[in-house]
């Protein structure tokens, strides 16, 4: 009973968060109208050129692929599969809606918003237009999952910890990949990690939703 108890709290917070997150993403969407800030967006892109040497490009080529559809599309199967063979459907559920959800809604804001990829050379081929970044909000979507359900199934504090610093390490990396690529913008980035937290938070909480109405129906009951 305390758990459940602690749960509107939760959600409460959780609540809090996408509100943030959405008028965060509203500053950065109102940013990439301004012509004074497309001077900042470009800056930051060229200021980047001196990093560019060969390897370093060849890293983040690789690890802008742990971002695309393609390879994501993989690892949400073998998730999925692992979750339901673990009795764990309820998070196989909130899997394979994270990613998605997340391909769906950044469809739809790439539509509305129309905006133009830089002016720039692409180190890799890319389609599409610009904002928000697809990678990033696949990123945060799909691999803030994994941290959020691991974290469940794991009750080691240290394995727990390390998890979590791996993958928000991915999930940096992959959104940093993008400009070091010059195919987006900051803002991209900072529109898809916004946009993905956003629709991370709403799913969990709506499966923690779920989970704390069915325990108390149980509860009830007994």
């Amino acid at each position: 009973m305390v758990t459940l108890s602690f749960q509107p709290i939760k959600m409460k917070k959780q609540l809090g968060i996408i509100i943030l997150l959405l008028v965060l993403f509203g500053v950065i969407r109102w940013l990439t109208v301004q012509p004074w800030f497309l001077l900042v967006d470009i800056a930051l892109l060229k200021g980047l050129e001196p990093l560019r040497e060969p390897g370093v490009v060849h890293f983040f080529i690789w690890m802008t692929e742990l971002g695309s559809s393609n390879w994501l599309i993989i690892f949400v199967a073998i998730g999925m599969a692992m979750l339901i063979y673990l009795h764990r459907p309820i998070g196989a559920v909130l899997f394979v809606i994270n990613f998605l959800g997340a391909r769906l809604l950044n469809l739809l804001l790439k539509l509305a918003f129309v905006r133009m990829r830089p002016d720039l050379h692409h180190f890799i081929d890319v389609s599409g237009y610009s904002f928000p970044s697809g990678h990033a909000m696949n990123a945060i979507s799909v691999y803030g999952c994994t941290i959020y359900i691991l974290n469940k199934l794991i009750k080691r504090k240290v394995l727990s910890y390390l998890i979590t610093v791996v993958f928000v390490l991915l999930i940096v990396l992959i959104a940093l990949s993008r400009p070091m690529l010059d195919v987006h913008y900051f803002t991209d980035i900072a529109g898809g990690l916004s946009g993905g937290g956003i629709w991370l938070t709403f799913t969990i909480l709506l499966m923690d939703r779920y989970v704390f109405r069915r325990r108390r129906r149980t509860d009830t009951r007994d």
